[in-house]
């Protein structure tokens, strides 16, 4: 994909920096959240970018993301999801660790009972409101284990009011430029996060599977669809990336589907 040259756009507000460089711009009057790569990680833009295209083949709602430059530095524009009827919701932030035990269901059902006590303390939500946020959050764990997201710590989590339906639903997915090991391709032992307890990737994809399949059981068929197409969606969009890094990616996409496949059709 073109990257769209943003280095004459002014800028409309600034981001605590963090591992990158960020601040807003408006663009074809849409506001946009520039993330400019650091040295540390030079392929955050094209993970954002890869993360979402993932996602919206799998029909998990995500922010849109373009590639861009900025002054000759590879960058990504990350959508805005709000919109003048959507109000972002605060939730409480704290977090009580679990102890530590030898049942890793058990410590994985009780990290999924702290989030819903979360989704399910917002003012005025009805019944099937919360149920609506369980099965959304549970097909966003999903798509996480899908792209190797380390991230999705309770601080990545946002929640928006929709002043028109009266309803909550989670914010489209975000911050996944550290998708696919940012930090080794060569670490075997991916881990996911369930509010701010974090477990082996593996070890929620089976309880998912054993608890709640019938919540991603379209999205285990996308994903099956997915890993024929990913490595054409990876070769025609992008020279930048490294090879070895390509074959991860897309080793790990095929490795997902398969344990899928196993868990939900074991032989007999």
């Amino acid at each position: 994909m073109k990257r769209i040259n943003i280095s004459l756009i002014e800028q409309i507000g600034t981001v605590a920096k963090g591992f990158t460089e960020k601040y807003w711009i408006e663009y074809l009057k849409r506001q946009y959240l520039v993330k400019i790569n650091c040295e540390l990680y030079n392929d955050q833009d094209y993970m954002e970018y890869l993360s979402s295209i993932i996602f919206k083949r799998m029909g998990i709602p995500v922010v849109n993301v373009l590639l861009s430059s900025v002054d000759n530095r590879c960058s990504c524009m990350v959508e805005s999801y709000l919109e003048p009827r959507l109000i972002e919701v605060q939730t409480e932030k704290k977090w009580v660790h679990g102890c530590e035990s030898d049942n890793c269901e058990k410590e994985i059902s009780t990290a999924l009972f702290k989030m819903k006590t979360i989704l399910f303390s917002l003012s005025g939500i009805t019944e099937e409101n919360k149920r609506t946020l369980e099965k959304e959050y549970l097909r966003m764990l999903f798509g996480d284990i899908v792209i190797n997201n380390e991230e999705r710590m309770l601080k990545n989590i946002s929640i928006i009011y929709d002043e028109t339906t009266k309803n909550y639903s989670l914010a489209p997915a975000y911050d996944h430029g550290l998708a696919f090991h940012a930090f080794s391709v060569d670490q075997n032992n991916p881990v996911n996060y369930i509010g701010n307890d974090y477990f082996q990737s593996e070890d929620i994809l089976n309880y998912l599977l054993k608890h709640h399949k019938e919540t991603i059981t379209d999205l285990i068929s996308k994903l099956s669809l997915l890993t024929g197409e990913i490595k054409d969606v990876i070769e025609n969009n992008s020279v930048e990336i490294v090879p070895e890094k390509k074959e991860f990616i897309i080793n790990h996409i095929n490795k997902i589907n398969k344990l899928c496949l196993q868990k939900s059709y074991p032989k007999k």
